[in-house]
């Protein structure tokens, strides 16, 4: 199923030119449906797969006329559902059972198994809280624990969870940062298993480590490219610990936005991500590097997709007549299969603890490209080429240890083509082009747990004071600047 996510990323990733035999697109440009909609301010977690869901349900708001201010790397949950609820942000994806478990005091062992009764207490936890959870995805995903298939040859070969039993206290086990005072990670998996680590080990990058061998066993999702290679054995959940990981998208009942509007775009997500007639193809990038999947239609070469565009064409709707009894036809904007397009990108990722020091630091790179770019120096047709490709990168420099945790990053995001179509400046060349002029920001968060239920954190977000800004044709027009300002968050957190 996450395949078929990543091959949404690149199917709504344009809002470009395209033509079939139903009607004519255009670059994006034109009049689109909702044009005049207010901004809504989307934000996501700190991980890939949160990136890839804020560009799916941005692409769908856009889709709809709505401008859509990205902020896809707020931190944690916790720093991203405070972000919602002070209105810095008006909606973000999260996962039911994460919701549950870190904001609704919900232990994980009183979850809901049930996927849909617990959408149902998310929803209500929400709705407390003056945030709207619309409906859930199909799909979930979850955590297993996992390891190199050659590790688990020399324990024995473990199945299940409860395997480790008797192998945990000579194991090392891996998790992203909050895993280790989560009750739905790794407290709630020793308590509920009866296991015993021999070493917690904090990474984002769970398979590298495991390739190390600097962790024996990680915290996976279950959606993860990497274990499309077969490389890593998945350890049963055999006890049903982990509670259900759908994904509801929430919105702040006091943003500038109707709940309807977005609700309506929910939806129309939903049922393109249950789509059963898109066959897929998953190539591998690079060796270690993240799975790239494009979406493989009849007559497509392989390696490209057909990209969905608004197309316009003219019909009757329900036998409507004019005045003078001739039957009435409507220009009816839809989406509509546009041309085929290369999209190649390569995910690059080192990271390296000092030994038992508690320091380390990570890197990240993405590069991306494809046969349809844009050049704003061709005046002679408007035609379509692929938006929302941007290189990115990121340097985290870490510590972690006897319950301290301090984190500094500075993430960075060249310039790309966004969209076409700017409401104030439609030339004789078509629609005109927005870019998002490149940035850098620069994060810090750090916490300190006296017991595993007991903590205090800071962090402070764009302490650069970086600012989000676009420009036309070329990088001299500017188009519009908004200053977020640096945000600071100071407060405890206690699990009972």
């Amino acid at each position: 199923m996450w395949a078929l996510l990543a091959a949404l990323v690149l199917a709504l990733s344009v809002a470009a030119c395209g033509s079939d035999s139903g009607g004519e697109g255009s670059a994006g440009g034109g009049d689109r449906p909702g044009d005049g909609k207010p901004v809504v301010r989307l934000g996501t977690k700190n991980f890939t797969e949160q990136f890839i869901l804020g560009e799916i349900y941005s692409q769908a708001l856009e889709a709809a006329g709505f401008k859509v201010n990205k902020q896809l790397n707020l931190g944690s949950e916790l720093i991203a559902y405070k972000a919602l609820q002070n209105g810095k942000v008006d909606a973000y994806p999260e996962y039911t059972g994460t919701a549950l478990t870190s904001f609704f005091g919900v232990k994980t062992a009183d979850v809901p198994r049930d996927a849909e009764k617990a959408y149902e207490d998310t929803k209500k936890g929400f709705a407390e809280k003056d945030i709207t959870a619309l409906a859930p995805t199909p799909f979930e995903n979850t955590y297993r624990l996992g390891m190199t298939k050659k590790k688990a040859e020399e324990i024995g070969n473990p199945t299940k969870i409860s395997d480790l039993s008797d192998k945990a206290s000579d194991l090392s086990i891996s998790g992203f940062p909050e895993c280790k005072q989560r009750q739905d990670c790794l407290l709630g998996v020793q308590d509920a298993y009866g296991l015993k680590f021999k070493k917690f080990v904090t990474s984002e990058q769970k398979y590298q480590v495991l390739d190390s061998g600097d962790a024996d066993v990680a915290f996976i999702f279950t959606t993860d490219g990497d274990l499309a290679g077969g490389k890593y054995a998945i350890l049963d959940d055999d006890k049903k610990f982990f509670p259900p990981y759908n994904v509801t998208f929430n919105v702040r009942n006091a943003g500038p936005t109707p709940v309807s509007d977005i609700s309506i775009n929910s939806a129309t997500l939903r049922g393109i991500s249950t789509s059963d007639h898109l066959p897929l193809k998953i190539g591998k990038l690079a060796p270690g590097a993240s799975k790239l999947a494009s979406r493989k239609f009849s007559g497509v070469p392989s390696g490209s997709a057909i990209f969905i565009v608004n197309g316009t064409s003219t019909a009757p709707i329900n036998g409507a007549t004019l005045p003078d009894n001739s039957v009435a036809q409507f220009a009816i904007t839809a989406p509509v299969n546009g041309p085929s397009a290369e999209v190649r990108g390569i995910e690059l990722g080192v990271q390296h603890m000092f030994g038992d020091t508690g320091f380390g630091f990570q890197a990240n790179a993405t590069l991306v490209g494809t046969n349809k770019p844009y050049d704003p120096l061709d005046l002679t047709v408007s035609g379509f080429a692929v938006t929302g490709l941007a290189n990115s990168a990121n340097l985290v420099a870490f510590y972690d240890k006897d319950g301290f945790q301090a984190r500094i990053a500075a993430n960075w995001r060249d310039d790309y083509l966004d969209h076409f179509g700017q409401q104030q400046n439609n030339s004789m060349f078509g629609s005109e082009p927005s870019f998002v002029n490149a940035t850098t920001q620069i994060d810090f968060s750090t916490s300190y747990y006296f017991t595993p239920r007991f903590s205090v954190y800071f962090s402070g977000l764009n302490l650069n004071g970086a600012t989000y800004s676009t420009h036309g044709r070329f990088s001299e027009q500017l188009l519009d600047m908004v200053d977020y300002g640096r945000r600071f968050t100071l407060g405890i957190h206690f699990r009972y």
